[in-house]
């Protein structure tokens, strides 16, 4: 992934003319595209319906390796503009819409009141990590002219050519940011002046979960070691009560390899059987939580008990089947024949009684350090909870509209949500309401660039810009620090305004 370097080294969405710049300017990738979401109606089949999708260049399937299982990929005369309208579509979106019928390919569907032929399907084992909730995907068509005006809105990821570590790749993206050529000309808020950001896509993706999927592996890892443990003891425990047993055994010629090969077995056996029962209620247990799991959780679907999860199972059952039954199986064989024969089965030897001791001190250091653990999680989410986001969450709704197509130009849209609002104002139990274009904490991010008056004409500053309607302010409960808000007298005919956060004025 490439990101933009913000004034402060945060990671910032790119420009169009910046992808343009580095798609002919590096020798570093393969392929490199770029993304951006995407919303459209779909019509004129069964039911109308919102799906979620994503604009994209003509090679963003080639950089993520992956081709259609049906039909053709995007190429470049897909993605100019005037372009054709066609599109792409998830298995999962064709298996639900279309029923799997595999003459899609060719067919027509209405999206945004708009006709787009389908090329292809993606296959089912396609997992798009950029949007795991997109279900069709259609060329950007940008018009390549205006690309250096744009703002900051795109995702951008390239494909390493053979050979090319990232270091390497984030020294030449780095001589190119600072290095502008007269054929690419820069905008203030895109002048590259920071860099760029060059990550692993696998490291972006995983980056918020990363640390709490460790958390949560090292408790599993803890937890295991304290049931071997508490095995361990009590095969100690019953490998003391059969001395007498494996007296007789080596008695009647049993070797020590053949005793300790015989409690390797009973303990693997063991192990097997409760790694089978842990499987059953484990894949139960996934079912339910997916089954419970709130609509729209991306990559759902991947939440599975498959082939990978069984084999690793099979092998970490096998492992600790083998050291938890090693030890008391090579106790077991040191005992001496005439002495096992001697002892009553309810004494314990010094050794084993020493052992079952230590293991029982290390079993509650374990346990010790899992509640400790589970304390601070607790308290973390405790303070996480009463983080105040910066505007009042207490009984507030909210809803997604979308007005788009050839039925809907500027004044009837402005029409229409001037009547929508003032519907929604007119409901009993509603005090407020307004629209805005994003929600807070949503993480649709509309990245602009601005500059403040007076400033180096060169210096420029990405902000995330929100339209509002009048009394967005006083219904999500944000608090004015000076100035005024927006009003009703704020129309398409009078003077632009906009407020700024407090920390934009800084």
């Amino acid at each position: 992934t490439i990101w933009y370097a913000g004034a402060d080294g945060s990671r910032v969405e790119q420009a169009f003319g910046t992808y343009r710049e580095l798609a002919q300017r590096s020798q570093s990738f393969d392929a490199i595209a770029v993304m951006k979401p995407w919303q459209p109606n779909i019509t004129g089949t069964t039911q109308p319906e919102r799906l979620v999708g994503q604009r994209v260049s003509a090679s963003y399937f080639r950089v993520l390796g992956v081709a259609p299982m049906l039909g053709r990929d995007f190429d470049s005369s897909d993605d100019l503009q005037p372009g054709p309208h066609v599109a792409i579509i998830s298995n999962a979106f064709w298996l639900r819409r279309f029923a799997g019928d595999k003459t899609i390919v060719g067919r027509q569907v209405t999206l945004d009141d708009q006709s787009f032929s389908v090329i292809g399907v993606m296959p089912p084992a396609f997992e798009n990590v950029m949007a795991p909730s997109a279900e069709v995907w259609s060329p950007l068509q940008y018009d390549m002219s205006l690309g250096t005006a744009w703002g900051h809105h795109l995702r951008m990821i390239g494909r390493l050519r053979d050979g090319l570590r990232v270091d390497q790749v984030r020294h030449e993206l780095d001589t190119i940011a600072h290095a502008p050529v007269p054929e690419f000309s820069r905008m203030p808020w895109a002048s590259m002046g920071k860099g760029l950001i060059v990550n692993q896509l696998q490291d972006d993706v995983t980056a918020g979960v990363k640390p709490a999927l460790l958390a949560i592996f090292g408790a599993v890892i803890l937890l295991l070691g304290i049931a071997s443990i508490n095995v361990t003891n009590l095969l100690l425990a019953r490998g003391t009560q059969r001395r007498g047993e494996f007296a007789v055994r080596a008695a009647l010629g049993a070797g020590r390899t053949r005793i300790v090969r015989q409690m390797l077995t009973e303990s693997l056996l063991l192990a097997l059987l409760g790694g089978a029962s842990g499987m059953l209620l484990a894949n139960l247990g996934v079912r339910a939580l997916v089954a419970l799991s709130p609509p729209g959780l991306p990559r759902v679907n991947a939440i599975v008990v498959n082939t990978r999860v069984l084999v690793f199972t099979f092998g970490i059952t096998t492992l600790i089947g083998l050291i938890v039954g090693l030890i008391p199986a090579v106790y077991a064989s040191r005992n001496d024949l005439l002495t096992s024969l001697q002892l009553s089965s309810l004494r314990t030897a010094g050794g084993q009684n020493l052992a079952r001791r230590g293991l029982v001190v290390i079993e509650v250091a374990l346990a010790l350090v899992l509640l400790v653990g589970a304390g601070l999680l607790m308290r973390s989410l405790q303070r996480l909870f009463a983080i105040s986001p910066g505007f009042d969450t207490a009984g507030m709704l909210t809803m997604q509209v979308q007005t788009s197509g050839r039925r809907f130009d500027q004044a009837r849209t402005d029409r229409f949500f001037a009547q929508a609002l003032e519907a929604v104002r007119q409901v009993p139990g509603v005090t407020a309401a307004a629209f805005t274009s994003q929600l807070p904490l949503s993480g649709d991010d509309d990245e602009y660039g601005a500059r403040f008056e007076g400033d180096d004409p060169n210096l420029g500053y990405n902000v995330f810009r929100y339209a509002t309607s009048p009394g967005y302010f006083e219904t999500i409960g944000i608090p004015l620090r000076r100035g005024r808000l927006i009003n009703e007298h704020d129309s398409a005919d009078a003077p632009q305004v906009v407020l700024i956060s407090e920390s934009a004025s800084r």
